[in-house]
């Protein structure tokens, strides 16, 4: 065989298999859709893209070099920006798991200088959190759920739950696990309270 034809398989081989991994996470993501009752966006056929729903986004986004999956509810009136660990929800509240942005001082020569850092919610944040938070009682078996889902840290701001995860994720067990426990804590939100109020 040609030299020069060898050269070029080899040359073309690393395109070929990062275009057929792509087509496949973009089929496998359109698949979810379908099984999570959203739509699939994204015009960009290199790309997962992304699943939108009623109240929920999944989007594989790239981040330098790799991807991270951020799932996102809906859920409004949240009463600050917070860093919630699974641990907050094992005999809910446990307080050192819940964290809000602040500050920490390091001193770097002569100077002090104040950089961003997560730190513990005060009093006035913690009765906050609790009265938007759905009862304790609701949130039985959220700890078991988000661990078995490998969710790291729910992220409470404005208008949203959300949670990220490391590579494109596409499982579909593990993405609706996280969906229920998302939706579970996104319930105590007062939109959430008043429709299910007129429900009932």
């Amino acid at each position: 065989m040609d030299p020069r034809v060898i050269l070029v398989a080899l040359l073309l081989s690393p395109v070929a298999i990062f275009l057929a991994l792509a087509l496949v996470r973009r089929k496998r993501f359109r698949a979810l859709a379908g099984m999570l009752g959203g739509r699939h966006e994204g015009f960009n056929p290199l790309t997962p893209g992304a699943i939108v729903g009623e109240d929920f986004r999944i989007e594989a986004v790239r981040v330098q070099k790799s991807y991270r999956t951020e799932i996102v509810v809906c859920a409004s009136g949240a009463p600050g920006i917070f860093v919630l660990d699974p641990e907050f929800f094992r005999g809910l509240p446990n307080w050192p798991f819940a964290r809000v942005f602040g500050s920490r001082t390091e001193r770097v020569f002569l100077w002090e200088v104040e950089l961003p850092a997560l730190a513990q919610a005060n009093r006035e944040q913690q009765e906050q959190l609790l009265a938007w938070l759905p009862k304790p009682a609701e949130c039985e078996g959220l700890h078991e759920l988000l661990k078995a889902a490998h969710v790291r840290a729910i992220h409470v701001t404005e208008g949203r739950l959300s949670t990220t995860f490391r590579g494109i994720v596409s499982d579909p067990e593990r993405i609706r696990h996280t969906l229920d426990a998302l939706r579970r804590l996104a319930s105590g939100s007062p939109a959430r309270r008043r429709t299910g109020s007129r429900a009932a």
